[in-house]
């Protein structure tokens, strides 16, 4: 059948002289036809030689040829289309057998195994489908665009498609396990490049942390609390890893970046290390209570509003377990007491009103003065018209300070 061979720098369709005997070409016709082609008498019969192979150009000769060509080694195609076509099936088949073959690139790190087991949350099935994933993705980094190209892939992006192929085959039956289940490339994409920088903890469930809290035992805490007050100003990513490195040989549970940020965030632990890490003076402009500012005088002389995330999981109507409620508070800031609050998923203008309505509800007055900060929800249309109608005075102030906004200081005892 015809086929695509290089000659002078470029892609020529080419038939053999055996070929051209199995559409009724004598062999001396062949030979008599080459022959006067290379003495220039005729030209009809381009061709080159390959080895001591003879390869006869399909372009340069006669019709009936072409035609016998096209219907007894093409099956009626177009020799042109015919050999592109065995090319790409060729293509496909060496392609499928490079596929098959990834699988056994995998490399499952005994140390991720380690890593796993020590936390103390995975049976040892999920810790395997865990480290085979993580060997996935590993991979995924690994393999570069030169070793794709070795491998007989065209371009990298082949060569990731195929992985993603392999995986999402293993998810459905149950050999791998990421922390949520891959849909598409570029999740899988993002799981490569988040483990590139933290490895294995990348792939441990957040919800770890939810259910280790009683693993903050007195060293981990102390360990914590020298890393997070650091000068070089350690990320909490950083603290994860500097601690998880030092756990094994202490003795002690492998914990989550989200649980440290839940332990260290908390005011009583937060103002010790803010000092220690960023020095008397910004931990004064933070913490410090304003030694000229008068105290409220009254109830319902101020309030002041704001709203914070709530660190609670819970379950939603499809069994889903999630975290993402946030709940607006309004206090006074006279009595310290709460006196409206509207929990959503997030803070919009809706939230805010809610919680003011709320507030004068239970109050049966409204406030003198209202505080708050200027975040797109508290600055929207409808929210300052509420505030212009129900205060004399409403102002915004320093977001994250206790020294400005009072009800910073409360947002703590709640969580």
């Amino acid at each position: 059948m015809p086929v695509y061979l290089p000659y002078q720098s470029k892609q020529t369709l080419c038939v053999t002289c055996e070929e051209l005997e199995l559409i009724a070409v004598s062999i001396n016709t062949i030979k008599d036809g080459l022959k006067r082609q290379r003495k220039g008498l005729v030209n009809c019969w381009p061709h080159h030689k390959d080895g001591l192979k003879v390869y006869i150009h399909f372009d340069g000769l006669k019709a009936d040829y072409k035609i016998r060509i096209t219907k007894l080694l093409c099956q009626g195609i177009d020799p042109h289309l015919y050999a592109s076509n065995t090319i790409a099936a060729k293509r496909n088949i060496e392609l499928e057998a490079y596929n098959n073959q990834i699988p056994e690139l995998l490399s499952i790190e005994p140390e991720d195994i380690k890593a796993l087991d020590r936390t103390g949350y995975y049976d040892k099935t999920d810790v395997h489908r865990i480290a085979r994933a993580a060997a996935w993705v590993r991979l995924l980094n690994q393999i570069d665009v030169k070793q794709a190209r070795k491998m007989g892939y065209d371009k990298i992006t082949g060569f990731q498609e195929a992985v993603f192929n392999h995986v999402m085959a293993e998810q459905g039956k149950g050999m791998v396990k990421f922390k949520k289940a891959i849909n598409n490339e570029r999740v899988l994409d993002r799981n490569a490049r988040l483990f590139n920088t933290t490895g294995i903890q990348s792939l441990i469930t957040g919800l770890m942390g939810n259910n280790n809290r009683g693993k903050m035992n007195p060293l981990a805490h102390a360990i914590l609390m020298d890393l997070a007050s650091n000068r070089n100003k350690l990320s909490f990513e950083d603290i994860g890893m500097e601690y998880n490195s030092k756990a094994e040989s202490m003795d002690l549970p492998m914990l989550t970046v989200s649980l440290f940020k839940q332990h260290l965030n908390k005011p009583q632990y937060k103002r010790v290390w803010y000092y220690n890490r960023h020095g008397k003076h910004e931990g004064d402009l933070a913490y410090r209570a304003q030694s000229t500012r008068r105290e409220i005088s009254r109830p319902d002389a101020l309030w002041t509003m704001d709203g914070t995330t709530m660190q609670l999981y819970y379950r939603d109507a499809a069994g889903k377990i999630k975290s993402d409620l946030y709940v607006y508070l309004v206090a006074d800031a006279h009595s310290s007491a709460i006196l409206g609050a509207s929990v959503a998923f997030t803070e919009t203008s809706s939230l805010v009103t809610e919680a003011l309505q709320k507030a004068v509800e239970f109050r049966n007055y409204t406030p003198f003065q209202l505080q708050y900060d200027n975040s797109s929800a508290n600055v929207s249309g409808a929210v300052i018209g509420l505030m212009q109608n129900m205060t004399r005075v409403h102002f915004g102030c320093r977001p994250y300070s206790g020294q400005s906004k009072y009800i910073e200081t409360f947002t703590g005892h709640l969580q």
